[in-house]
């Protein structure tokens, strides 16, 4: 093979080089977008549950308050108060994140992490799932712990409806 020839394939070898890594380059911003779409159906769905389990929360402990008004429920208030701060500021945090990518600040995967001790790094989009999820348990506790007072109220009346009804 003469050095033209050669010269010839090594450079058709390079523009296919330079192709693919054009294509990756093109690739990544579709993948990124339909990360941060997921993301984004997440965060809404997960706010959507937790408006509505707060909402009746809020009813229960209306409810509960009015039927048992020797109990002081402030500390159910106060809880669920803070709860929802947290929340609420959990879904600023992912809200920021869609921001950056829509706005271009975000043009990487791997821009959604940050350093950590030892140099470890740490998908920040994991760690707020981590703690919207934890929020989410301790909002259910709370109503786990309302439904059991709730039950406390709701199991003699029933009990006495049913004898009622024996008579």
């Amino acid at each position: 093979m003469s050095k033209e020839k050669e010269y010839e394939a090594m450079m058709e070898k390079v523009e296919q080089l330079q192709e693919i890594i054009k294509e990756r380059r093109n690739k990544h911003e579709p993948f990124l977008s339909s990360f941060v779409d997921a993301l984004k159906h997440v965060v809404s769905r997960a706010k959507e549950w937790f408006d509505e389990e707060v909402s009746l929360a809020e009813k229960e402990i209306a409810l509960l308050e009015e039927l048992v008004p020797v109990e002081d429920f402030s500390d159910d208030k106060s809880k669920l108060a803070e709860i929802e701060n947290k929340f609420n500021h959990s879904i600023r945090k992912f809200d920021e994140m869609i921001n950056s990518v829509k706005s271009g600040k975000i043009k990487r995967l791997k821009d959604f992490t940050k350093e950590g001790m030892v140099g470890v790094v740490k998908p920040e989009f994991i760690e707020e799932l981590l703690e919207m999820y934890n929020i989410s348990v301790e909002l259910e506790n709370l109503i786990e712990s309302l439904e059991e007072r709730a039950r406390y109220i709701t199991y003699p009346l029933n009990i006495i409806r049913a004898l009622a009804k024996l008579r």
